[in-house]
């Protein structure tokens, strides 16, 4: 049986007690890859994509053209604040560029900017209060067998965040993954996250006083 949409209308205040939204200082390192395309013509050199995890080591993944490597913060956010919001740590001095762009659903991504070194950023400049995800794209390998040597990335202002309205999905006891969520509020801007790799998602921002309808889909094969 296909699944194209499960339609889930709740009354925002018979849900009040499953809405919170809690802040807290967090581990500030990337979490987790998402996806490391890598196809033909790429170098398969230079670490494995979980090398970019966790803190500055010198341990590194490395994406030429025509990789693209997708990370993200878990369990927090980073978000805008005092001066930078983000540091990009690269370990090869410089020898090969790299796009960078943010989102905050894995959906719709902000373009950052270029480099090829260490870089830092101020969510303020692109109009953005916060982001999860951030999107590598490797442009040249300047003819040497390694693209752009990604250590580390640091969120510099980072909150742990329990999503206002959350929850997880499954299809056959299985965790629901290859989906979307949008939240739908007359008045309001929809939002729309894709599902994680738990079958789960987060809202984080919510009209409280305001009736709201979650659309769950999933792609047509």
């Amino acid at each position: 049986m296909k699944i194209n949409y499960l339609l889930i209308t709740f009354i925002a205040c018979i849900l009040s007690i499953l809405i919170s939204n809690s802040y807290a200082e967090s581990d500030p390192w990337l979490d987790e890859v998402i996806q490391f395309e890598q196809p033909t013509g790429s170098s398969n050199n230079g670490g494995v994509p979980q090398d970019a995890l966790g803190p500055t080591n010198r341990t590194y993944v490395s994406i030429d053209i025509p990789e693209t490597l997708i990370v993200a913060f878990t369990n927090n956010i980073a978000f805008d604040g005092t001066g930078n919001d983000i540091a990009i740590y690269e370990v090869s001095n410089g020898d090969c560029l790299v796009d960078i762009s943010a989102s905050k659903d894995n959906i719709t991504y902000i373009y950052l900017g270029r480099t090829s070194g260490n870089v830092n950023y101020d969510l303020a400049d692109y109009n953005l209060d916060y982001i999860k995800y951030l999107k590598f794209e490797g442009l040249s390998d300047n003819n040497i067998p390694e693209g752009y040597d990604l250590d580390a990335a640091k969120a510099l202002n980072s909150k742990e965040v329990e999503g206002i309205f959350s929850g997880c999905f499954k299809y056959k006891k299985n965790p629901f993954t290859d989906g979307s969520v949008m939240l739908i509020q007359t008045g309001e801007f929809h939002q729309k996250v894709s599902l994680d790799s738990n079958g789960c998602f987060s809202f984080y921002k919510l009209n409280e006083e305001l009736p709201f309808s979650v659309l769950v889909r999933k792609p047509q094969e």
